[in-house]
């Protein structure tokens, strides 16, 4: 039996932003789902339940939870009720999973013929997983994220995981779109978890792509932790849906602050509110704020990082698949 998720506690409304309130509540929604806070499968309330906890209209819940569906984050079920989307299609199934597994119960089978206990298979492959190289094809791999250094920093971050002889680069949508193949042509393509319908819309049918999770950096979270306590914050976004996520995680990761205010970029007041700051969080994409900060204000990028448990489980195990199927 599926439990529903509790969204009723960990969802905030904030009136005083310039923001409606289902902008706010589809941007948590959606952030939960793409650092993996709200795990792939799990069941969320029901339209009258949250609107109830939330104190808000029932018909916002519902559009909130069709537009997310629409972004194929949510799957709802007649007489079920709604789900974050939690399986891959049927094509990476059967590409790489089966394939993967058919590998593994080859692997046993020769063991056995040889005379090797499973338990003795096991180690052999713990102490060859520690060692580089390997057999399978090499591999190129693609990240399409939204801004150029951020999504070149991830595909940085995602390179040491990979073998020796694999290739990763990155790219954004929207150089992407504008492409032609074979420019960007790859193995596998990469992206953020709420973005792999749109990365799905303008590849080939059947192309391999796989959405990972993401987690504030763990230079995000320390430089929050060390702010003085007295520090008044201004979180900033160019992105609506971002900026209740944004304030609340400043909260969350600097919880000593009690002033932290959100600014949407640009909105009547803006230069005020930050200039009266000591320090401003800046989403990723808002790094234009920067030029206007008087030199005594603090500034500091909330920057994301790829999830260790996304790649470990999703990523990796796909990309063996491929490698496999490569290399036969």
């Amino acid at each position: 039996m599926t439990v529903p998720i509790d969204l009723r506690h960990s969802l905030t409304i904030d009136r005083s932003l310039p923001l409606g309130v289902g902008v706010q509540v589809r941007g948590q929604i959606e952030y939960g789902v793409t650092t993996g806070e709200i795990a792939r499968g799990a069941k969320l309330p029901s339209v009258r339940d949250l609107a109830q906890a939330l104190r808000i209209s029932p018909a916002t819940v519902s559009e909130v939870y069709k537009e997310l569906r629409d972004k194929g984050l949510l799957e709802s079920y007649q007489g079920r009720g709604t789900f974050v989307s939690g399986s891959l299609p049927a094509t990476l199934q059967s590409e790489g999973a089966v394939t993967f597994r058919k590998a593994v119960d080859a692997l046993f089978a020769t063991a056995e013929r040889l005379g090797y206990t499973r338990a003795a298979v096991a180690e052999a492959v713990a102490l060859r997983a520690g060692q580089p190289g390997g057999s399978g094809a090499e591999l190129h791999i693609l990240f399409v994220g939204v801004y150029a250094e951020a999504s070149e920093a991830y595909a940085a971050s995602i390179r040491g995981s990979l073998r020796r002889g694999d290739v990763i680069q990155a790219t954004t949508f929207e150089r992407f779109q504008r492409s032609e193949p074979p420019e960007w042509t790859s193995d596998a393509y990469l992206t953020i978890a709420n973005r792999e319908r749109q990365l799905r819309a303008v590849l080939p049918e059947g192309a391999p792509v796989i959405g990972l999770t993401f987690i504030p950096s763990q230079e995000t979270r320390t430089r929050l932790a060390a702010l003085p306590p007295d520090s008044r914050i201004a979180a900033v976004s160019n992105v609506p849906d971002f900026l209740p996520t944004l304030q609340n995680n400043v909260r969350r990761y600097a919880p000593h602050v009690t002033d932290v205010k959100a600014v949407l970029n640009n909105q009547p007041g803006f230069d005020r509110s930050i200039t009266s700051s000591t320090v401003v969080v800046y989403g990723t994409g808002s790094g234009e704020v920067l030029s206007r900060l008087p030199p005594e204000v603090t500034a500091l990028e909330f920057r994301f990082e790829p999830e260790a448990r996304s790649i470990e489980t999703r990523l990796l195990p796909r990309l063996e698949g491929l490698r496999l199927k490569g290399s036969t």
